[in-house]
């Protein structure tokens, strides 16, 4: 479990921090939340979808289909994709809120270190007074990405409060020998619905910028047959490493893996 802690110049002024290495600490990942300013980037490489996580519904990107194997990370550690989701850019920091509600910059516990060089990759969390360039840099990126999660949460509640989202039960293909696999918990847009709104709560949806969320989603998911596809390049690349490794075990013995109720990872 991933043990966070709030960076201060107090506790932090002459620590170091170990940048992340490749995409390891996503391997278990079978979703990642995304960001309507994304949206472009995301359509040519994820299928998209809606879950409900603690009564509330996100957006989010297809990253497996069950067995804690993202199917976007190869052996290395490698992010096999041309975009990189922006939930995963900021590690190994993270905002957290505190109990005022204000938010605050959190490291990777793992991540903290305290002494090392740039010889040795580490960097510094402070520089004086201030936070180091780098700290700084994705403290910056990671404030950009919070004002969009709102924008993002606004859009989504308005989706669901016009009832566009419907039950996708999503199967996937896992080979010839093999039943499809069945995804539980995922919802899609609905859309002969939204093409039956009323002028008035369309253009509600238009000004909370939910439409280009509910239309990204429905474009996106010509993209379910990539995940099929890529177990099938995890399986072989995983063959070519262990000759006793099997497809087989990119997928959930029981044939079905169910997104409901999921917690953060």
């Amino acid at each position: 479990m991933t043990r966070w802690t709030a960076v201060s110049r107090q506790q932090h002024a002459n620590a170091r921090w170990k940048p992340r290495k490749g995409f390891e600490f996503a391997r278990p990942l079978q979703v990642v939340d995304v960001l309507i300013p994304e949206l472009s980037k995301l359509l040519p490489h994820y299928a998209l979808a809606f879950i409900q996580r603690d009564g509330n519904w996100q957006p989010v990107a297809l990253l497996g289909i069950g067995g804690e194997k993202n199917l976007y990370v190869d052996a290395d550690g490698k992010w096999l994709g041309r975009y990189v989701p922006a939930a995963l850019r900021g590690y190994p920091f993270t905002l957290a809120a505190r109990e005022d509600g204000d938010k605050v910059l959190c490291l990777n516990e793992a991540h903290l270190a305290t002494e090392g060089t740039s010889e040795d990759g580490t960097q510094p969390l402070f520089h004086g007074e201030e936070l180091a360039e780098p700290t700084a840099r994705t403290l910056g990126f990671l404030k950009q990405c919070d004002q969009a999660r709102t924008g993002t949460a606004a859009a989504t509640k308005a989706l669901a409060d016009a009832d566009l989202f419907q039950p996708w039960p999503l199967k996937v293909n896992r080979g010839e020998e093999k039943e499809p696999l069945t995804l539980d918990g995922l919802h899609h847009i609905n859309e002969q619905r939204l093409n039956e709104l009323d002028a008035e709560t369309f253009a509600g949806l238009r000004r909370a910028g939910a439409l280009l969320l509910a239309y990204s989603q429905l474009l996106s998911m010509v993209q379910t047959e990539q995940l099929g596809q890529r177990a099938e390049h995890l399986g072989a690349q995983a063959k070519a490493r262990t000759a006793t490794d099997d497809l087989g075990s990119l997928f959930d013995d029981s044939g079905s893996l169910n997104f409901d109720n999921l917690e953060d990872q």
